[in-house]
This record gives C-alpha cells, structure tokens and sequence, in this order.
C-alpha cells in the first residue's frame, strides 16, 4: 500500500515565495497622497421635489422622488402610441402625432399642447409622447399641474422654493397634466409664471387641458402674469386639438350593449 499524502501545513508564506503576498504600506494619516474613500455618483434630489425620471428597461419613466416628496404620476406602460384609438378621433392627423414621436420637438426646446373635452385621449397622448422620449434618453417627468403647484407652495413654507423650482425645471421633459381645471390662486399664478420661465428655451413641456388656449389667460386670473408666462408658452409650441367622444362614455356604452346581449341570449337559452 502506497503511504498516505502528508498533511501540508497552510502556515506563512516564506516571503521570498512568488505567491506571497507583500504587506500594504503604511500610510501617515495625515499624508495628503492616501487614498479618499470613493464616492458613488448619486441623481440629485430636490427636497419634496421629485427628480428627472430614469429611463427603465422598458423604457417607461421611473421617477426619482425625495422621501418627503408626494409620489410623481407615473407613465402608464399601457398609454403607448401603439395602444392608441386613432379611429375614436377621426379629425386627429396621424402624421402629426408620428412627427411628435420623434421627439425634436424635446431636442428644440419646444412645447406641446393637447387640449380637448374630457376622454378624448389627451393625457394618453401626452404619456405616448413621454415613453418615445424617455426611449430617446431624455428626462421625463410626469405630474398633475395642481400637484407641481402645491408643491412648489409648499416651498414657500418651508424654505424650499428655489430648490424645489430648480428641480421642476431639470428635466428634459416636463408634462403637466390637467391644467386650467380650477381657477389659479395665489401664489400658483405666479409660481406657474416662474417655472415656465426658469424652462423657457431651456426644456420642453407638455400640457394638457379641457380648457382651449384661448381661455387659459382666465386660469391664471393674474391678466399682466398670464401675458407673460402664456407668451413664453406659446412660443414655437404645437398645439393639437383633440375632438370625439369621451372614451368613458364609449365603455359604458359598450358595456351596457355587452350586457343586454348576454341577456337575450340568456333569455333564447
């Protein structure tokens, strides 16, 4: 029988051995050459003001928000341009909204308007046009227009307005959805004013509204801030007017039709 193997002892290298391992050098701490603890790059965060989104895997926006932030709108996977009832708005131009998708209008600083009466599709629209941009890699963020006004109201309580401003006017892409719904009160009319200035030819928007363009100045009713804040607006905006049946009224329609049928056919049975 063959001996059994010796049993090697796993004590210190010799250091003359080409495996082992040389001791760290010590450094004197006060030494200006030792090494700083590395620091990861973080997205900035305004204080209750949410972030640029992030581009996710699927492309959708991820809004980044600061702990005490009211959570951003986020875009609904579902509201694509390829989920989008073109033949419930006849009158809408195809070729228009397939121009949009390209998102120039983001690269050009330009704004864009969807307004029409309640379920015509516009916020659907708006979030389309956010997904293309946020697959194109710009910053997207997406929130009610009275949510970004309370915020920035909020700012004037606590101190934080600048930042909060500052982080409302980063991203590439800002959609207000729903604007006009009430009467502005002060101070939104002239936060409003302040935020479409601090974007003004420096980042896009989109907003939305049931109100047209030409009864905006009356949301504001501040006459000499809706002047100027709507003239910054406008300026190299699209605007898209959206006509049809409310897409809630169709369902409703539809279901009601559905269920009538199910009972005749019940009734035949």
């Amino acid at each position: 029988m063959r001996p059994p193997p010796k049993e090697r002892k796993h004590g210190p290298r010799s250091p003359a051995h080409p495996d082992a391992k040389k001791p760290a050098p010590q450094r004197n701490p006060g030494d200006a050459r030792a090494p700083q603890p590395r620091r990861h790059r973080i997205k900035a965060l305004v204080r209750g003001v949410p972030g640029p989104a992030r581009r996710g895997r699927s492309g959708a926006a991820c809004p980044a928000q600061a702990e005490d932030a009211a959570p951003p709108r986020r875009l609904d996977p579902q509201k694509t341009l390829e989920t989008f009832d073109y033949a419930a708005c006849p009158k809408l131009s195809q070729k228009e909204i397939a121009d949009l998708a390209t998102c120039r209008f983001v690269e050009r600083h330009e704004n864009v308007f969807f307004v029409g009466p309640a379920g015509v599709g516009k916020s659907h629209l708006a979030q389309a046009l956010g997904h293309e941009a946020c697959r194109r890699g710009y910053d997207v963020l997406f929130m009610p227009a009275a949510r970004v006004l309370a915020q920035l109201a909020a700012g004037r309580a606590d101190g934080t307005y600048e930042r909060r401003l500052a982080g409302f006017a980063r991203p590439h892409l800002l959609i207000l959805d729903d604007f006009g719904l009430k009467p502005l009160r002060p101070p939104a009319p002239e936060d409003l004013y302040e935020l479409i200035a601090e974007r003004y030819e420096k980042g896009s928007m989109i907003v939305t509204s049931n109100r047209a363009f030409a009864e905006w100045p009356d949301a504001f009713g501040e006459p000499l801030l809706a002047s100027a804040a709507l003239d910054r607006l406008a300026h190299d905006a699209h605007q898209v007017v959206i006509t049809g049946e409310s897409y809630r009224t169709r369902a409703t329609r539809k279901r009601a039709a559905d269920k009538r049928g199910g009972n005749d056919t019940h009734a035949e049975g």
